[in-house]
């Protein structure tokens, strides 16, 4: 996998949540399937326990068809913010990264069978703790699911990890840290699956100035790291990494506050092959 042609890509920040909007429905509405989406809000003041909503298309249109809840959930769980909610064949993945099975905070993610609304299993951390946010990321392609915990601790306060889990068994099948982490970087703010490729974002890391942003790309079958990415004009303050998509041999990389744009309003994204 070769990721050395990069291309930068601009949206007018007033209407990037709109276009990524739009092309997700696009997507789904090609794929003659359903799509899958998150609510947060129950309530005026926050988040109860959140919800899920699954669509299925009719002709041209999306149509309500079920509605996904933890059957466990409860206050403040913060059961499908928008970075964790992810769809492959018939099953939905779902994060819940304020969840407290293993500790005030240290998060979980459910797999719900998308025909049925039914729960298959929930997830988490074997070697979670309070304040981990399992679950604040999430990505599904397949029989594998990757989970980030982003404020992890395996490599100082805040470096962050990920897991991947065989979705038939529930079975953990490595866990994932960046080999250069440190405190602070949030590995896992944002993850994507493709194929045998898993891809990790790490927005404070500091390669290329204070919290400048990178991601990572791991083989999923071997949990073995293959390189870094990094945005060749990044700088202090990008956050690159902060958003992540892949597919096939193409990554897209978020750097929402690349300093080139800012005065201009303008989300930058990098696409690397």
């Amino acid at each position: 996998m070769n990721f050395s042609d990069i291309k930068v890509v601009q949206f007018n920040f007033s209407l990037s949540i709109l276009m990524f909007g739009l092309e997700k429905l696009i997507y789904l509405h090609k794929g003659k399937y359903r799509l899958y989406f998150n609510s947060l809000t129950t309530s005026v003041l926050g988040l109860s326990f959140g919800l899920g909503l699954v669509c299925t298309n009719s002709a041209s249109a999306f149509e309500f068809d079920k509605k996904l809840v933890a059957p466990d959930g409860a206050a403040n769980d913060f059961f499908g913010n928008p970075r964790s909610v992810s769809l492959s064949g018939n099953t939905a993945l779902v994060g819940s990264f304020l969840d407290d099975d293993r500790g005030t905070n240290s998060g979980s993610a459910y797999l719900f069978d998308v025909t049925t609304g039914e729960l298959v299993r929930k997830l988490t951390a074997p070697d979670g703790a309070a304040n981990d946010s399992f679950g604040g990321s999430v990505s599904l392609y397949g029989d594998t699911a990757l989970v980030s915990s982003n404020v992890d601790d395996d490599k100082g306060l805040n470096s962050g990890s990920a897991y991947l889990f065989d979705v038939t068994t529930g079975n953990l099948l490595h866990k994932l840290t960046a080999p250069d982490g440190s405190g602070g970087d949030i590995f896992g703010i944002s993850v994507s699956l493709s194929a045998n490729t898993a891809l990790i974002g790490s927005y404070r890391d500091d390669d290329k100035g204070t919290d400048s942003g990178s991601a990572y790309l791991f083989d999923v079958t071997t949990g073995d790291y293959l390189g870094k990415l990094k945005a060749p004009d990044s700088a202090a303050g990008d956050w690159f990494g902060y958003f992540v998509s892949l597919s096939g041999n193409t990554a897209l990389v978020g750097s929402p506050f690349d300093d080139w744009t800012l005065d201009k309003k303008i989300l930058l994204a990098y696409i690397l092959r």
